[in-house]
């Protein structure tokens, strides 16, 4: 989700893979993988990025809190369902 996010903003800045990569310190390749989500970005790199690209840090935050509810809400209907399970067994 924050690889697409990256891509999104990257492309409606005008900016290349080549550019932000030079910009932040990194190949190119690297950006790929960051819009991919092959490889994770490190809260400096985010930052750098947000610096280079001209954007507030909070347009990556708000999908990494929205991806954070998803999984948290994953993990809790888990846990509802593993109780409903062991209580059926039980009875």
């Amino acid at each position: 989700i924050v690889g697409d996010r990256l891509k999104n903003i990257r492309l409606s800045k005008k900016s290349t893979q080549t550019e932000l990569a030079e910009a932040i310190g990194v190949t190119f390749q690297q950006i790929q993988k960051y819009e991919k989500g092959r490889n994770q970005i490190s809260l400096k790199r985010m930052l750098m990025m947000c610096k280079a690209l001209n954007i507030h840090y909070r347009y990556f935050c708000n999908c990494i809190l929205d991806d954070l509810d998803r999984h948290n809400a994953a993990q809790s209907n888990s846990i509802i369902t593993q109780e409903e399970d062991y209580v059926k067994q039980c009875s």
